[in-house]
């Protein structure tokens, strides 16, 4: 005779699901990230949208006026806002042909001392205020300068490199270089060396293993590189003001005027949102371009 099956008692249902401890511990970043960041930028929203002439009350009055007044002139358009991305975007791509083969050699240094005094010196400059650093570019562009002179010396002609678009290009190229290779060192240094040896022996010339093996290993760290400092061009305003004097049209440093010296807020606060928009749509443009040509090779 068996014996009986015990009957074990279902436990008690919960209405309110469980709270993980582990979940807990995002609790205080959260808070910080929405004191500190959803409720300034649920303002500025605000701010935006408030009619020219009215103070901003929240939930208040809301126009659209602020946007259409961008939105619906062509010189903010062709001459700020695609002056901003077509720099960014420049600027940019320089930072990243530059800083690639940079942020490979590091990574593949093997002697760890050397390997650290170069990693030293490229973060050196990030030490120092983006001022200090733009004045120094300043004293080599010069027209009195080391470059030019050098560029004279060699027999090219009279180079005008401030206070002009070559000049913002520049000052925004070495302003995103370093970020961009402290990015990739690391994504370089996970790259699976079996891979490339496999790829060696049998007969892949070097170029051929850097399109197929090394680069689409290295390419989410590109991208991620990429954002980063495009994100800090294009929103930058001290660079184009000091390096272009004011002469190349910039969204950043066009908001940071319209606030601080015209004091329309409500406008600068619907340029920051524009800019915030273009921002969005060049990454997605340059995300989706760049992971057809990986998909593609």
């Amino acid at each position: 005779m068996t014996a009986p099956t015990p009957i074990i008692a279902a436990p008690p249902r919960r209405f309110l699901p469980a709270i993980r401890p582990h979940w807990l511990l995002l609790l205080p970043s959260a808070l910080i990230l929405i004191g500190l960041f959803g409720f300034p930028l649920a303002w500025l929203a605000q701010f935006s949208v408030t009619p020219p002439g009215q103070q901003p009350v929240f939930l208040g009055p809301m126009s659209a006026e602020n946007y259409t007044r961008f939105l619906g002139d062509v010189f903010y358009l062709e001459r700020i806002l695609w002056t901003t991305v077509r720099v960014s975007l420049l600027s940019c791509l320089l930072a990243v042909l530059i800083g690639y083969p940079l942020a490979f050699f590091v990574a593949q240094t093997r002697n760890q001392k050397f390997k650290a005094a170069l990693i030293a010196a490229i973060v050196c400059p990030l030490w120092l205020n983006t001022v200090i650093r733009v004045f120094g570019i300043m004293l080599l562009l010069f027209d009195n300068g080391p470059v030019v002179g050098l560029a004279q010396y060699i027999g090219l002609p009279a180079l005008q490199l401030l206070y002009n678009e070559t000049g913002v290009v520049i000052g925004l190229t070495y302003l995103a270089i370093p970020f961009f290779v402290i990015a990739m060192i690391g994504v370089i240094e996970q790259i699976d060396q079996r891979q490339v040896e496999a790829a060696y022996s049998l007969g892949a010339s070097g170029p051929y293993v850097f399109r197929r093996v090394i680069f689409p290993a290295t390419l989410p760290g590109v991208l991620s590189g990429f954002v980063l400092i495009f994100c800090i061009s294009i929103a930058s305003f001290a660079i184009p003001q000091l390096l272009g004097g004011g002469k190349v049209p910039m969204l950043g440093m066009l908001i940071y005027r319209t606030a601080n010296v015209s004091g329309n807020v409500a406008f600068a606060s619907a340029m920051s949102f524009i800019l915030l928009g273009a921002t969005l749509i060049s990454l997605a443009v340059v995300t989706l371009a760049l992971n057809r040509a990986a998909g593609g090779r």
